[in-house]
């Protein structure tokens, strides 16, 4: 019986009226199991993920699908597998992910953000959010939500929310920009056959975790010694067309009001 738990909770799902409130209860339980490995693992060999994705879109089970996500992207062995042999499920994770950030549900929006903060360390990941246009649409995000915060006294619990999501959505947009860089060093070092001098010679594969912590002070170091001046760089490009920065800064300033 234990082992068929995943199996059992899946048939459950898939026999529910996407309506009902009892949808979200049973997403929820099964959220709680998927910070267990070995019971991510068959949820995955039960193409649960899929079975949760191709559901009819209903905030309700949104929101109980967005907890899964953010517990499956702290397995960085289910989140490997799903990038190099579930590719084909990255579009539509990216797209309900930028559905929530922009929704009113704010436990849906937290979740989502979170979990893109951690996936965007996955290349085939980070790729499918700009094959989106994510960036654009976060920094639209964090432009709306800032001027609700500059905009009419709200209530305590609505300022909190919002300030929160400025700091999540802030530092989601922080580690895009860092993981872009370690990329687009390693792209600087294969176009020019370099052998990586100040940074790890490491390839970046798209279903592996880019390391951060160890590489991104070197990776910065090495743009700016290798890069040629006028070479295109799109991850910042669009930044600056969109005046992330600002809207950033802007956005950190008011969530500390």
């Amino acid at each position: 019986m234990k082992n068929n738990i995943p199996k059992l909770l899946l048939n459950f799902i898939s026999i529910t009226n996407i309506n009902s409130p009892l949808i979200f209860d049973i997403i929820r339980y099964l959220s709680a199991l998927l910070c267990h490995k070995k019971f991510a693992s068959d949820f995955m060999n039960y193409e649960g993920l899929q079975l949760l994705l191709d559901l009819p879109y209903n905030q309700r089970a949104s929101t109980g699908i967005s907890t899964c996500l953010y517990a499956l992207v702290f397995h960085s062995t289910i989140m490997e597998r799903l990038c190099a042999y579930s590719s084909h499920l990255l579009p539509s994770i990216i797209s309900l992910c930028l559905k929530l950030v922009k929704g009113e549900h704010e436990s849906a929006c937290s979740h989502v953000t979170l979990f893109l903060t951690l996936a965007f360390q996955y290349r085939a990941m980070i790729e499918e959010f700009d094959n989106q246009n994510g960036l654009s649409k976060f920094i639209d995000i964090l432009k709306k939500t800032s001027s609700i915060l500059d905009g009419p006294p709200a209530n305590e619990l609505l300022l909190f929310l919002h300030r929160q999501k400025l700091k999540h959505l802030c530092n989601a947009l922080y580690r895009y920009i860092a993981c872009h860089t370690l990329l687009y060093a390693e792209h600087i070092r294969r176009t020019k056959d370099h052998n990586g001098v100040g940074m790890s010679p490491q390839i970046y594969m798209n279903n592996k975790a880019l390391e951060l912590e160890d590489n991104i002070k070197a990776a910065f170091e090495y743009i700016q010694s290798n890069a040629d001046y006028d070479a295109i760089w799109m991850a910042m490009d669009d930044l600056h067309r969109l005046e992330g920065f600002e809207v950033a800064m802007n956005a950190l300033f008011i969530s500390e009001d």
